[in-house]
């Protein structure tokens, strides 16, 4: 349940959770306007995590970094070390011994792991968990 002190970016993400690419294409798709990704990709093949966090930042008042691909939060916005809900979480599954990048919304500390709120989760918005070990940046709105 949101409360009064979430960002406003996290009560719209949260009005999302359960859209999935299955039932919701056409929403998601809608969401890639938020980037600068060529309309032509916009599609389901490409990976839409960020496309969720620009959507989000952008329809909670924020401006994301307008691209498409996880990792580059990592040069948006400004770090932070203690981070608090709604801060833009980038993993790099390369440390837990994977490959690629995922972006989301911090939620909460769960022990060694966090809850993060995103896309392209499970191909759905969900709250998910996620190992604390493949963080490799909190980011906040500057």
């Amino acid at each position: 349940m949101p409360t009064m002190e979430e960002p406003a970016w996290i009560t719209w993400a949260r009005s999302k959770l359960g859209i999935n690419q299955k039932n919701n294409a056409e929403e998601i798709e809608s969401w890639y306007q938020y980037t600068s990704l060529d309309k032509s990709l916009w599609h389901q093949i490409v990976a839409w995590c960020a496309v969720f966090v620009n959507a989000a930042l952008f329809n909670g008042g924020k401006t994301g970094d307008r691209d498409a691909w996880a990792a580059d939060f990592l040069n948006w916005g400004q770090t932070v070390g203690d981070p608090q809900v709604g801060d833009v979480t980038v993993f790099d599954w390369s440390l837990v011994g994977q490959t690629g990048h995922h972006v989301g919304f911090y939620l909460e500390d769960v022990g060694i792991n966090i809850k993060c709120l995103g896309g392209n989760q499970s191909h759905a918005v969900t709250i998910a968990e996620f190992p604390k070990k493949a963080v490799a940046g909190y980011r906040r709105p500057a």
